[in-house]
């Protein structure tokens, strides 16, 4: 019974982390979060992900590579980059992004 309320409480954890993301990409998207933006280590923020996801991952047979950067598709475009995305049924998929070195002016909303 312990085992599984841990099971259910990191499930929770995980949907209101979801939902809280997918409320960010709406902001995102609609102009109305402000983003401060700076040099980060792109390692650093993959690994972070990869730790968030890896259990997951495991319990579902999925391995976890990290050899280019995939982030979500309206974060690249506000940083003035683009991203793409190759799958192969049976092999994987693979994403990528690129970002411009110097970010693209953002545009005030109306």
């Amino acid at each position: 019974m312990k085992r599984k309320a841990e099971q259910a409480e990191r499930s929770i954890q995980r949907l209101i982390s979801l939902v809280k993301e997918l409320l960010d990409l709406e902001k995102l998207e609609s102009g109305m979060m402000e983003m401060a933006l700076a040099p980060v280590s792109v390692a650093s923020i993959l690994e972070r992900a990869a730790e968030s996801v890896a259990e997951f991952a495991e319990q579902h047979n999925v391995t976890i590579e990290a050899g280019q950067p995939s982030v979500c598709k309206a974060l690249v475009e506000q940083h003035g980059g683009t991203i793409g995305l190759e799958s192969e049924e049976g092999k994987g998929s693979e994403f990528c992004f690129r970002i411009p070195r110097k970010p693209a002016p953002s545009a005030a909303p109306d």
